[in-house]
């Protein structure tokens, strides 16, 4: 109902219906945002600059993997479909190998004893899992030369890879805070892990938690990672598109500015709009709903 009252420019009420349905789900579920922010304080913490010196020979040499990460709603449906459009990249979707090996060489990230597995751990540990996950990619596609990993959460997982994988590249998909929250917002997700997507308070405290650990990677692993922006793709479209496939070192081809075109399976929220030319619809979306916003704003803070 919210989306239908939206597509006839009925926004206050289309609003209502979002937000109760996202009171519905939020009610059915326990979520504690301090656990979160510890979570994220710890990977802080463990992931330094003196960590990444000590294990500068470990990881993988394989250069295949290019993750794309971020937010959800922030992009990284589009930017992978404009990659997966060139001959030499195959676009795997959003798997969760990284994740799964992680926890079977080193405990998961959340697990209470992942920091004294880290610590632990030996140059051979990390290039053997990094060996694991190319094995792992490597069986839904060995004819081409870069392979893309969709899963935006990845975000927090940046130190692993590093360690892991040194040699992958990293695309980092930005979007206005504001525009990326309303579109979370707005949808139900299917998988687990987005527990924070369903009250604009909790939604903001989660966005604040990311952009200052994406700080934090940048600044440990200055780069490592290539930040791209949703404004500016749609801005320009082809520049954009050139300058991300020059930093994975592919060369240019047309069919990358034709992405809506390329016939693969997206089993994404996105998977109805990368089927679409670039369009500027969902640009400052949010001013739409200002009003409707005030739990958000305030927990986003003066840095939108």
């Amino acid at each position: 109902l919210g989306k239908s009252f939206e597509d006839i420019g009925r926004y206050e009420k289309a609003f209502g219906f979002y937000r109760s349905a996202n009171a519905i789900k939020r009610g059915a579920y326990e979520f504690s945002m301090a656990t979160v922010e510890k979570y994220f304080e710890n990977l802080k913490k463990l992931f330094t600059e003196d960590l990444f010196s000590r294990h500068l020979a470990a990881g993988s040499s394989d250069e295949s993997p290019i993750f794309i990460l971020g937010m959800l709603r922030s992009g990284t449906t589009l930017v992978e479909q404009v990659l997966a459009s060139h001959p030499n990249v195959y676009g795997a979707g959003e798997l969760n190998y990284i994740n799964r090996i992680v926890t079977a060489y080193f405990r998961g990230i959340d697990d209470p004893g992942f920091t004294e597995g880290i610590n632990q751990a030996s140059i051979r540990d990390f290039s053997n899992a990094g060996d694991d996950y190319i094995r792992s990619i490597r069986l839904r596609a060995n004819h081409v030369q870069f392979i893309t990993d969709k899963m935006p959460p990845n975000f927090r997982l940046i130190g692993m890879i590093k360690l892991m994988l040194p040699k992958a590249t990293i695309i980092h998909c930005c979007r206005d805070p504001l525009d990326t929250c309303l579109s979370i917002f707005k949808n139900d997700f299917s998988s687990s892990g987005n527990d924070y997507a369903y009250d604009l308070g909790e939604l903001g405290q989660y966005y604040t938690l990311y952009r200052d650990l994406m700080r934090h990677w940048h600044s440990v692993l200055p780069g490592f990672i290539y930040d791209i922006h949703y404004e500016d793709v749609v801005a320009d479209q082809e520049g954009q598109s050139r300058a991300l496939l020059a930093h994975c070192g592919l060369e240019w081809d047309d069919a990358c500015l034709a992405f809506h075109r390329t016939d693969r399976p997206v089993h994404t929220a996105s998977a109805a709009q990368v089927r679409r030319p670039i369009y500027t619809d969902s640009i400052q979306a949010w001013k739409r709903y200002e009003k409707q916003l005030g739990p958000l704003l305030a927990a986003l803070g003066p840095e939108i």
